[in-house]
């Protein structure tokens, strides 16, 4: 990737994700629910998708390979089948309880929620969230946005389009409702835009400096460590992916729509994954 590109995808990360989050401090108060949902909705299906079908088999393609050239320069043949059989799989699962670690402490993508609720809620009687509550969610969300950079970081460092375009497509998609929301909120805890500003700067910037350290570093580093992050990344990816679905699927009334916002989302990916590899964008140089 050229200097030129490496910049404006930076620039793109930031943008999408602090201008979507400026709304809601320009204008006063929260619109459209129902895009809102739509977005979440389909960047979930995006992320799932972007994980099961590019992530998880190129990061096993790239730890396999390596552990069979470690296994032809000397290393013990039970050792390899040792690290092939639970290795891999481990650091997917490490990837998914990260998520669920950050969850359990009352922060992350409950920011959804929390925005859904102060939408329907908006005029009537302020409820007051635990003091320190926006600190913890701006850094919960903040975390998920440095494991998204890392993702994006490790994709462009296996060089080939058709895994890094579906997570830069899945987790951009991501941004805006997640910015959108952190905005609302912050706004509704702090009341004025000018304090939930910076905290959404941190948010933006997270993304972007977390693909510049991830590619720069990684560039230097074996495959190994390359397909390590992208499972990594493919278990929070799962994580995120199911959280922002599960709590309108257990509703009746909102299930079918998450079941075609997912449907589509996953056809519209596929789609995309074929066409860049069909189209020759799909380089595998390592």
């Amino acid at each position: 990737m050229t200097a030129v590109m490496m910049m404006a995808l930076l620039l793109v990360t930031f943008l999408l994700a602090l201008l979507p989050g400026c709304v809601p401090l320009w204008v006063g108060r929260s619109y459209g629910e129902t895009v809102m949902r739509w977005m979440t909705g389909m960047a979930a299906g995006f992320l799932l998708t972007a994980a099961l079908l590019g992530a998880l088999p190129e990061g096993f393609a790239l730890v396999f390979h390596e552990l069979e050239m470690a296994s032809e320069a000397g290393m013990s043949p039970g050792s390899v089948r040792a690290l092939e059989s639970f290795g891999p799989g481990i650091v997917v699962l490490l990837g998914f309880l990260l998520m669920m670690a950050i969850e359990s402490l009352g922060i992350g993508h409950a920011i959804h929620e929390e925005y859904h609720h102060h939408e329907r809620d908006y005029g009537h009687a302020h409820v007051h969230h635990p003091r320190g509550l926006t600190v913890s969610v701006v850094i919960g969300l903040t975390v998920h946005a440095l494991s998204d950079g890392v993702a994006i970081g490790a994709s462009l460092a296996t060089g080939a389009a058709d895994i890094a375009m579906p997570l830069v497509v899945g987790i951009m998609v991501h941004k805006i409702p997640a910015a959108f929301s952190l905005a609302v909120f912050g706004l509704h805890e702090l009341q004025r835009p000018r304090s939930v500003f910076p905290y959404l700067v941190v948010f933006a910037l997270a993304t972007p400096v977390a693909i510049y350290a991830s590619w720069y570093g990684l560039a230097t580093l074996s495959d190994l460590w390359i397909g390590i992050a992208l499972l990594f990344s493919a278990g929070t990816f799962i994580y995120v992916a199911t959280v922002d679905l599960l709590p309108v699927v257990h509703n009746p009334s909102t299930g079918r729509v998450a079941l075609w916002q997912t449907l589509m989302a996953t056809v519209v990916m596929t789609v995309l994954v074929f066409v860049i590899k069909w189209g020759g964008l799909a380089q595998h140089p390592h």
